[in-house]
């Protein structure tokens, strides 16, 4: 993702489970990342998690900025392998997808966790692979859940919903996350 104002890219590498923002000339501005396994060399671009509830994204896509360039950054988190690097020390908490928007602090090199949605009226969603989120006019975020594997913690084919289906949502964050619209597309 090219950013005009700052002459910079975003980058997703989603199978290194990071968001990278780069200058122009290619060097990095900061990691969006679980710090395990990252060894000294990108230790300094690493970002600092403040605050509660915080959590790590994982095999993410479709990270934007903020149109009015004030730190966030939003994204889907496909939350894959229970949520954990192959380098990290800990167990994993499940497999589950969400929308998630953070804060960037570059003068303090801080990340705080300030929004997610997870939640769905069919419960926790989880897509193994694609997915989008996307700032929209007014606060409104439209996510989309790709590739769905589980409603609710039931697999998909045991739901009759077959092997490739997807969810498209309207959030309105100024009325409590309420949904505007939510569309299923289901495979079977």
């Amino acid at each position: 993702d090219y950013h005009p104002p700052s002459d910079g890219f975003l980058a997703s590498l989603r199978h290194q489970d990071a968001v990278v923002r780069f200058r122009a000339d290619g060097s990095v501005r900061w990691i969006l990342a679980n710090h395990d396994g990252w060894g000294d060399a990108r230790e300094p671009h690493l970002l600092e998690p403040v605050g509660e509830p915080f959590g790590w994204p994982y095999h993410q896509h479709g990270p934007m900025l903020h149109p009015d360039d004030d730190g966030r950054v939003l994204m889907f988190d496909n939350g894959n392998y229970g949520r954990v690097t192959p380098y990290s020390t800990t167990l994993g908490v499940g497999d589950y997808s969400r929308l998630v928007e953070y804060s960037v602090s570059e003068l303090d090199h801080t990340i705080q966790q300030t929004w997610e949605y997870r939640e769905t009226l069919t419960g926790e969603l989880y897509s193994s692979a694609f997915g989008d989120a996307d700032y929209l006019d007014g606060d409104n975020i439209l996510g989309v859940f790709g590739f769905l594997y589980k409603e609710g913690g039931v697999d998909n084919n045991d739901l009759g919903l077959g092997d490739k289906s997807a969810r498209v949502i309207e959030i309105a964050r100024d009325r409590d996350d309420q949904v505007v619209w939510d569309v299923r597309l289901n495979g079977a």
